[in-house]
Parts: C-alpha cells; structure tokens; sequence
C-alpha cells in the first residue's frame, strides 16, 4: 500500500509539472528559439487550437522564426476568430479596419481611396471587434470606444462611445 501511494504520488507530481505545448513553444519563443515554437504552434494550428493559430499568426505576420507572410496570417486569424478566440477576432477586426500599415484614411477626403475598406467589410471588422470587447477583451473595449468617439468607419455615435469608454474604465 505504502508503495502504491507512492508511486501514484510521483505520478501526479510528474503530471503536474509537465508542459503543455503551448506553454512549450512560450518557453521557446522566451529562449529566443522562434523557429521551434513556431514548430510547435504549426503542429497544434493544423489540429485546431486557436491560440496557436493566433501565435502562428503573429510569427507569419512579423517574421519571427519564419518568414513573413501576411497572407498566411490572415488565414490563421480568420480561423482563430472562427472559434471566437477574442485576441484573433480583435486583430483581424484591426487588420480588415486599418489595413496592415494601420492607416486610418476616413477623415482625410484625398485619401479614401487608399487603403479605406469597403463599407461590408468596414461592417465585419468592426463586427469582430465587437465580438472581442462582449468578451471583455479589454483592447478591443478600447477601440471599440474610439471607432465610436472618432466616426472611424461608421459615424460617430458619442452615447456607444461613453458606454465602451465606461466599460473600458471599469
């Protein structure tokens, strides 16, 4: 009995301090070893876990132990915000509203034609970033209050403003 008790407490304890591999491939990334957890993200993306997709998604988008490709990012966030993930709906919702530059080009008449989505998507992205700030995702909160307070993309509505800017605070 005495042995049983310990080998099933050696067990647990085993089982206790063992990593996931999201935690793997943070502890990688914390090592500066990208290219591994990027390894590790691609294997979990491919079988479904959001969070990696979102990770994935990142390293495609700024080229961190992979090369950088903005396409595959979006394809990874957009299967992330599938899955309501807040972070990945937040993101796309920015990368579909600003653009990858980031530019907002709605109150610059000379400029609409640049990089300005069309009202649909305008709709979607601010859709997503909706999603995320119900999730109390406090980022997405924060920019909801100024999609809201600024008129970026849709026309400013200065009660939603004060509602997100209060949720924001609080």
């Amino acid at each position: 009995m005495k042995r049983l008790a310990l080998s099933l407490g050696l067990a647990l304890s085993l089982t206790a301090t063992a990593e996931t591999p999201l935690e793997a491939a943070k502890a990688a990334f914390e090592r500066g070893d990208a290219a591994e957890a990027v390894r590790i993200y691609t294997a979990l993306a491919a079988d479904g876990n959001a969070k990696a997709q979102y990770n994935l998604a990142y390293c495609y988008q700024e080229g961190l132990g992979i090369a950088a490709d903005r396409s595959k990012a979006r394809t990874l966030l957009q299967q992330a915000a599938a899955q309501h993930l807040p972070e990945a709906e937040y993101r796309l919702g920015l990368l579909l509203l600003y653009g990858t530059d980031g530019v907002i080009t709605y109150e610059a008449p000379a400029m609409q034609s640049y990089n300005t989505p069309s009202p649909p998507v305008r709709s979607y992205a601010i859709a997503l970033i909706n999603r995320a700030a119900a999730q109390a995702y406090l980022p997405a909160i924060e920019e909801l209050a100024s999609i809201y307070d600024g008129g970026i993309g849709i026309p400013a509505d200065s009660r939603r403003a004060v509602y997100w800017y209060h949720r924001a605070a609080a």
